[in-house]
This record gives structure tokens, sequence and C-alpha cells, in this order.
């Protein structure tokens, strides 16, 4: 009798584990996952995508989305469907795609998306869910970017956006300590590898085309799920070529970034003024790469955007002294001030108080 017992206890532990075994694999190969966002994320419905190569698979993905054209983290922080659907489930990722603009524009960075980053992220913490930033791609031929009367760089080609949307995208995610899908890296990364194979842009020049769309479904996957989405069979209908481009540059790119700092470039450097607050004046340290340093300069601006002083940087390493003066030699107010360290394939800012 004793040892009917026993053999009935071992088969019902045995269950017991297998359960636990099979529910941690259902875990595994299942996720919920809210995106929020705009038409980046709804043209060729790039969580359908995610979906199906997540099914091609053997993996279950349940998507929602809540992506107006053209909206921005600072609407989605007060949009009642946003925060309802933050909400709504219990969501294993919830991912943050800021209007594509916005990052390279050193006011609408620091006063629109990283606080509302900030606040959403909150949200989302509050219900168990983890934060993904949505990085997005440049524009394809680069140039200006201006929203609501603020301007970010004149951009020379895709690769300097680029470069601003890595440092925004990368910064608030360290900050947030979140993960990010480096969508815009495996733009790049699939431009250098071939540029003709990489028709990533629809005919705007802003919007993805369907292998844009792809190739960032490709990206997702792997950040999901930690598993490369090279030899999946969905193709969205793309040429088989192109799938296993676009398959392989994203899992380069996640491999590549996960391995490297998300900081800077190697051998720039721009520090915090000290002291810092400051009255009357304050040093900024900076380095440059030695191979690249003309027509270097630091830009100190207001928080309206506009630009209070400009230096040229001659010296691959050095210092700046601002003594909280404008071009015209005029004390300026007390405040809140950004300095921003610009070249043309770099571009850093940081914040500063003036306290008179």
């Amino acid at each position: 009798m004793e040892k009917l017992i026993t053999t009935k206890m071992k088969n019902l532990k045995a269950l017991i584990l297998l359960l636990v075994l099979t529910t941690s694999v259902i875990a595994q190969d299942s996720l919920k996952v809210l995106f929020l966002g705009n038409s980046y994320t709804y043209v060729n419905d790039l969580p359908q995508l995610i979906k199906n190569l997540a099914t091609s698979a053997g993996k279950n993905v349940f998507t929602d989305q809540n992506t107006p054209g053209g909206y921005r983290l600072d609407q989605h922080k007060n949009n009642l469907t946003t925060l309802t659907k933050i909400q709504l489930e219990n969501w294993d990722f919830v991912v943050l795609q800021e209007q594509s603009q916005v990052p390279t524009i050193d006011f609408t960075r620091y006063n629109w998306m990283y606080p509302s980053a900030q606040e959403l992220d909150s949200l989302i913490s509050l219900q168990n869910s983890q934060t993904v930033f949505f990085m997005t791609w440049g524009r394809k031929f680069g140039g200006q970017q201006c929203y609501s009367s603020n301007c970010s760089p004149n951009f020379p080609s895709f690769h300097e956006m680029q470069s601003s949307l890595k440092f925004a995208y990368e910064s608030i995610a360290e900050e947030t300590a979140s993960k990010v899908a480096p969508v815009g890296l495996a733009w790049k990364n699939a431009l250098l590898t071939d540029s003709l194979a990489a028709e990533l842009w629809s005919a705007d020049n802003s919007h993805p085309s369907l292998k844009g769309s792809y190739l960032a479904a490709c990206v997702f996957y792997k950040t999901f799920f930690n598993e490369s989405p090279v030899g999946l069979s969905f193709t969205a209908g793309l040429d088989s070529t192109s799938v296993i481009f676009l398959q392989n540059i994203a899992d380069q790119t996640i491999t590549t970034s996960t391995n490297s700092p998300t900081n800077k470039p190697s051998n720039f450097r721009l520090e915090q003024n000290f002291p810092n607050p400051f009255n009357p004046s304050t040093t900024i340290n900076y380095e440059l790469q030695i191979t690249n340093y003309e027509n270097a300069k630091l830009v100190i601006f207001n928080v309206l955007g506009e630009k209070v002083r400009e230096f040229e940087l001659s010296e691959q390493s050095g210092s700046v002294v601002w003594n909280g003066t404008d071009e015209n030699s005029k004390q300026v107010a007390s405040g809140i001030y950004f300095y921003s360290l610009e070249t043309a394939n770099f571009l850093q800012t940081k914040k500063m108080l003036l306290l008179r």
C-alpha cells in the first residue's frame, strides 16, 4: 500500500513538472505586444508582419495598436485610447515609436520626447510590462528637419540623420532601462552592405516600402524572442533573395548592437559642464576623432531652440568657457540652456542651468 502511494506521488510530481515545463514553453513562445506610434508602424501593417514571422516559427504573438498618423509621444501620453490599452492587457512588451523628426531636433527631443517617454514608461512599468523603443530610420536624403518652428542641423545624408536618431533612442532607453529595437540601424547596415538591394523607402522617401517594413519585422522578431529570423518561411510576398538578405541584416544588426555600448562613437566625447548650475561662467570639455574634427562646433541654445552662442572648435580636444553671454556679448537670463557638439557625422546635446 505504501509503495502504491509512493508511486502515485511520483507520478503526480512528474505530471506537475510536465505542466510547469509546458507552461514555460508556451510562455516563451507566446507574447502580447502593444504598439504605440504612428504611420511608421501602421504602414504595411508592421504588427501583422511580426505576427506572421512568429507564426512561421511556431510562435504566437497577440498584438494591438494605437497609431494615428503623425502622432507624437507627448500626444500619446494624454490619449485616452492609449492609456486604456496600456491597462487593458498584461502586455509582455509595449513598443513606443516617436514621430520621425522629433528625436533629431534638440528642442523637441528634450522638451517633448524624453519627458513623454519617461511618463509612458512609468505607466507601462506599473502594469509589469516592458517598454521597447522603436528606433526609426532617417529620411532617404537627410536634410534639415523642422517641427513647430524648431529645426535640426542640416543632415548631409541619411547616415547623419540616423546617427542623431540612434543617439536619441539609445539615450532614453538607457535612462529608463528599456530595450531598443534598432530598426534604423538595420536600415543603415542594409544600405552599407548593398544599396541597390535595400529599396527600403516608399516614394515619399520617408515611409517604409514593404522591404523596409519586413526588415523592421525581422528586427522586432529577434528583439522579442532573442532568436535569429534567418530561415523563417514567411516572406510577405518578397523574392527569396531579398528575404534572405533582410533576415541576415536584422540578425547581424541585433548581434552587433547588443554587444556594443549604447553610447557615442569611439573617440567622441562631450562632458557635462562644470560647475552646473553656474554663475557667471562654466567650462565644457570635449574630444573629437582625430580624423574628423574639421568644421566642428559647439552651439548653445535656449529652451525655445534659439541659438545663443556658437564656438568653432579648432582642436581635437579641449574646452570651451561660456560666460553666459550671447553673440553680442549681452548677458542672457537665468534658466535652462542646452549645448550641442556638432560635426559632419556626430551630434550630442547636454543640458545646463544658469543661475543669476
